[in-house]
């Protein structure tokens, strides 16, 4: 009997169960600032955004080059360094791929 190859992950893997937990979590604000470190395209939060009346301004970083829209280009490890973290309400450290969690910071 051959196993079975699992699908590759990819930016989209588990969309919904990410979402869903991003919304479950988002604190009690009505303006809320995200750092989001594995930013690739911003579908993850532009559904988040969709689902909710809330305001999100989301900061982007993606190492990759080909990501649309407004972004920090490079590795999130050297820009978190140098941030002032405490100003986000919530840091999205998911990195494709696989269901995370996501940190609301009080």
């Amino acid at each position: 009997m051959k196993a079975r190859k699992s699908a590759p992950k990819t930016d989209n893997s588990f969309l919904m169960a990410k979402v869903n937990l991003r919304l479950a979590h988002l604190p009690e604000k009505d303006t809320i600032s995200v750092l989001d470190a594995f930013g690739g395209e911003g579908e993850i939060w532009r559904e988040v955004e969709a689902r909710t009346d809330k305001q999100i301004r989301i900061l982007r970083i993606d190492q990759r080059n080909d990501v649309k829209g407004i972004y920090l280009q490079g590795d999130n490890r050297k820009f978190i360094l140098n941030m002032a973290l405490g100003e986000f309400d919530v840091i999205d450290l998911d990195a494709m791929g696989s269901v995370s969690i996501c940190s609301s910071i009080s």
